[in-house]
């Protein structure tokens, strides 16, 4: 991917492809764990229209979040964008969905956190569900590792998110990113407790060095040694 500096924004350029990526990981281990073949693939409006995947993401949108589940109109907008990038986790067996994700790029929350600092060549993860019976499986780390493949090859050097305190996914995340988190930072909106991690992308040329990344002055920092592997 390539960014186009227009004023003060960045924009990427993205590719129109028929190409469906696909990460089949067959390890008897993780058969055991979840009773799924798990299969993850990157998807798109341009491969995969979203009538073959709705079913499924708002039927894990609603028993995730219930009556704060996302309208699905935003999702729609979302899938839609081209600028946008979703992974998901399917059974290979059956082809039944049992996680997502997507990010846009940062610029999304504008209006939402207009003081917060922009970060070129940044991406905003909107949303990671995984099936409640599937949770606890090691299977989000995968595929959060699969969506930042694509974002790597689309050209982003970080990704963004804001998630609810009180739980274990904020502890997950910390898990799952150890030294690459740049900023992590408590949100209190006076409805609930939210936390904002800032991570470092790893390029594949950085990964094949030995674990290293670009931190926000531009300097290469190698990670450190608590960080999760997939």
């Amino acid at each position: 991917g390539v960014f186009d500096k227009m004023g003060s924004s960045q924009t990427v350029k993205t590719h129109q492809t028929k190409l469906i990526r696909n990460y089949t990981h067959r390890t008897m281990k993780e058969y055991e764990l979840t009773g799924l073949r798990p299969n993850y693939e990157v998807v798109s409006q341009a491969t995969t229209s979203w009538s073959v995947i709705q079913k499924d993401i708002m039927r894990l949108e609603n028993e995730t979040f219930g009556e704060h589940a996302i309208d699905e109109n935003v999702f729609v907008s979302g899938y839609n964008n081209p600028l946008s990038t979703w992974a998901i986790l399917k059974d290979e067996q059956t082809g039944i969905i049992f996680g997502f994700t997507y990010a846009l790029p940062n610029t999304v929350y504008d209006r939402y956190y207009p003081e917060r600092e922009k970060i070129a060549r940044t991406a905003y993860i909107m949303n990671i569900v995984i099936a409640k019976e599937h949770r606890g499986k090691n299977l989000v780390g995968r595929l959060i590792a699969v969506l930042e493949e694509e974002l790597k090859r689309k050209g982003y050097l970080y990704v963004e998110m804001d998630v609810m305190d009180g739980n274990d996914f904020a502890e997950n995340i910390r898990k799952i990113y150890g030294g690459r988190i740049l900023q992590e930072q408590e949100l209190d909106s006076g409805k609930d407790h939210r936390i904002f991690f800032r991570v470092a992308l790893k390029s594949q040329e950085e990964s094949e060095r030995g674990g290293e990344y670009i931190n926000l002055d531009g300097t290469v920092i190698r990670a450190q040694a608590n960080e999760k592997k997939y």
